[in-house]
């Protein structure tokens, strides 16, 4: 089956989000709330579903997704390759 180009477009916002649900390890509200979740919400995979899928945190989904492409912010500066002589 071919998909159309909304499904292939669902399907890939589907898997960004995934990644952006799975590199969330912790976060700090400082005191505040967002929509439903209380101040200071627990980082439990509910918690962090509902903030990745709320339709007005693309910001904040987009602002993570464009950190984890950067794999320095894992790794720190990569080392430079040596010239070879």
């Amino acid at each position: 089956k071919v998909l159309t180009p909304e499904q292939r477009y669902d399907f890939a916002v589907q898997q960004i989000n995934e990644m952006v649900i799975a590199s969330i390890d912790s976060w700090d509200f400082g005191g505040l709330s967002w929509d439903k979740l209380p101040a200071d919400p627990e980082c439990n995979e509910d918690n962090k579903r509902y903030l990745i899928n709320h339709p007005n945190a693309k910001w904040i989904k987009d602002v993570i997704f464009a950190k984890g492409q950067d794999i320095e912010n894992f790794f720190g500066e990569l080392p430079k390759p040596s010239k070879k002589k």
